[in-house]
């Protein structure tokens, strides 16, 4: 995936969010690609699933604040979809942790979540952007 396969948005901020996202994503993917049985690529996954863990985490929440702040009609079901996100992240690194399958992990990677994310972009940021920008404006 790249950045330039997310629509962009009325909000810079939210297109630097979905660029250092997709980014983050890169470089999980990228350290899965390298890992072998050695620490340090191990340790680098690691750091790689963590970075985007926490990007993911705040990029939400920033999103979560605004919406709020400036009372977007969707609020409800925008949330709950990012809320729905987090918790499939979180199922998929618990699992990672436990049995450390590769393929599992590169499945979500690869595949999962760069089409839920273009689909979410597409379908709601689009549309939360241009409400905000409105209102901000």
């Amino acid at each position: 995936m790249q950045p330039t396969d997310l629509p962009p948005t009325e909000l810079e901020s939210m297109n630097r969010d979905h660029r250092d996202q997709v980014e983050m994503l890169r470089a999980v993917v990228d350290a899965l690609d390298a890992l072998d049985d050695s620490e340090p690529r191990r340790r680098a996954l690691d750091e790689a699933l963590e970075d985007f863990a926490v990007h993911t985490r705040e990029h939400f929440r920033q999103e979560d604040d605004q919406m709020r702040r400036y009372h977007f009609p969707a609020f409800d079901l925008h949330r709950e979809s990012h809320a729905m996100a987090i918790a499939r992240m979180d199922t998929v690194l618990a699992r990672w942790r436990v049995d450390g399958d590769r393929d599992a992990l590169g499945s979500y990677f690869r595949t999962e979540f760069p089409a839920w994310l273009a689909h979410h972009v597409g379908s709601m940021d689009v549309i939360c952007a241009q409400f905000v920008a409105g209102r901000a404006h």
